[in-house]
């Protein structure tokens, strides 16, 4: 008995589960009815559609084109109604890498389009999963299985569909929160820079209204070593006076061997140009537009300048001093010399010896002073450069020239009373090659003989021509 009631129980849920399938079947069919009139109606609306592009004047291109893309997107919806392809279909327009506007999320349409396919497109599920045909279920044990797979696969169908719409709403919001950073970055940056420039221009105004209105120099303002910005005119003139005042009385000393010379800047003059140093300072941040002055004065708070200084000295007392210096030093050079004893002329060879370079002594002496107050008082000294000369050769002729004196007559001019004596005149008694063969010899001495020549009108014969008698008594008053 217990035997037959299994049995019994069995057959009857082998039959009901033949009803659920049939029933499933027939719900089946209901659907695909649905889908054949859904086909039929997109067919219809397929022909109209073609009949008005044809009814258009575009080209014959763009309608074969249109035609061509409206079959396409048909034949997938026929696929899909005909269970040839369960997978979801994934819109063009829910295609989220797509969304590159802001704009682009409204063309998606509403939330509720991004929806899990619905059931009845699930339901084609059934006859898809592992190609099973109902007819070929006679076990409640092939039941379970075919009903497991179609929940696997349903589900599997609905977690693609949650995570394809999950990312969706995170590309969503993530162009959403892009867009919106974008535009509060730039916002942010415009302000930014706005304020930045309203902040400098109004600092550099306040500055300009100060120093504009204070008659002084621009902050560090220098002359070598001495600051002067923030100065009037008169007191950056007092501060530079002062310090080289100071400068003027050091002293340099010009050393060679055992020569020393001792130099001084008031010596030569030597000093700053003060009132073109300071009218040259007091212009800085004065002399171009308001922004040039604006940033001049606000660059010299973080950056100090320094102004070239021009000097001034007296060129005719250098000369002097450089001469006294040349003719000063030791072992110098030697040039030829000559002197006249009565009716001998001595001539003298020259020497070679030390020559002071005035050129490169006069820049040292410059150089010096101008960083006269850098320098420790034991550091104040020059080394006089110098250059090893030979000394010129004897020009006899040049000598000749020198010594020869002309014989002068004596004169009387009647008029006037006035009475010239006559006066010898002085010259070589050999001849110029003459001499010129002497001093082919080395010698430390040369001696040229001299004759002296005799005026043609002397006093004595003037005398007698004019004053006979008187000149007759002169001898016996002397």
């Amino acid at each position: 008995m217990a035997e037959d009631k299994k049995e019994d129980k069995k057959e009857e849920k082998k039959k009901n589960g033949k009803n659920n399938i049939k029933s499933d079947i027939n719900s089946e069919k209901n659907i695909s009815s649905k889908k054949k009139k859904t086909k039929k109606r997109a067919k219809k609306d397929e022909n109209q559609e073609i009949k008005k592009e044809i009814d258009t004047k575009t080209s014959g291109k763009t309608t074969k084109r249109k035609k061509k893309n409206k079959k396409e997107q048909l034949s997938k919806e026929n696929n899909i109604i005909n269970n040839k392809e369960f997978k979801k279909v994934k819109k063009d327009s829910l295609d989220t890498n797509k969304i590159d506007d802001l704009d682009d999320i409204d063309k998606l349409g509403k939330k509720d389009d991004i929806v899990i396919k619905s059931k009845d497109e699930k339901r084609i599920v059934l006859d898809a999963v592992g190609k099973v045909k109902v007819d070929d279920v006679e076990t409640e044990e092939q039941l379970d299985i075919l009903q497991q797979k179609t929940n696997e696969k349903l589900k599997e169908i609905e977690d693609d569909e949650i995570e394809e719409k999950e990312k969706f709403e995170e590309n969503v919001q993530k162009k959403v929160i892009e867009k919106l950073g974008k535009s509060y970055k730039r916002k942010v940056a415009i302000i930014t820079i706005l304020l930045f420039v309203i902040a400098i221009s109004l600092v550099s105004t306040i500055f300009s209204v100060i120093y504009m209105g204070k008659d002084i120099i621009a902050p560090n303002i220098y002359l070598e070593s001495i600051n002067i910005g923030g100065l009037t005119k008169e007191e950056a003139k007092e501060k530079i006076a002062k310090r080289y005042e100071e400068k003027s009385n050091k002293e340099i000393k010009a050393v060679l061997k055992d020569y020393e010379q001792i130099i001084k800047p008031e010596m030569v003059e030597f000093n700053a140009d003060i009132n073109k140093l300071v009218d040259l300072a007091y212009m800085e941040g004065r002399n171009g537009n308001i922004i040039e002055n604006n940033y001049t004065i606000i660059s010299r708070y973080f950056n100090k300048k320094n102004l070239e200084i021009s000097y001034n000295i007296n060129e005719e007392l250098m000369q002097k001093l450089l001469e006294e210096i040349a003719g000063k030093i030791p072992e110098k050079v030697k040039e030829p010399s000559y002197n006249v004893d009565g009716t001998k002329l001595f001539v003298y060879p020259g020497m070679k010896g030390n020559e002071v370079n005035k050129l490169s002594l006069r820049e040292k002496i410059v150089s010096i002073m101008k960083d006269i107050d850098k320098i420790s008082d034991e550091d104040l000294k020059i080394t006089i450069p110098i250059d090893i000369k030979q000394p010129n050769n004897i020009d006899i002729e040049k000598i000749h020239n020198e010594i020869y004196e002309k014989p002068e007559n004596a004169t009387y001019n009647e008029q006037t009373k006035e009475l010239k004596l006559d006066k010898d005149g002085l010259d070589f008694a050999i001849s110029i090659d003459e001499a010129k063969n002497m001093l082919k010899e080395k010698k430390e001495e040369y001696i040229i003989p001299l004759r002296k020549v005799k005026a043609e009108i002397t006093y004595d014969k003037l005398g007698k021509d004019i004053f006979p008698d008187l000149l007759r008594n002169i001898p016996n008053k002397l």
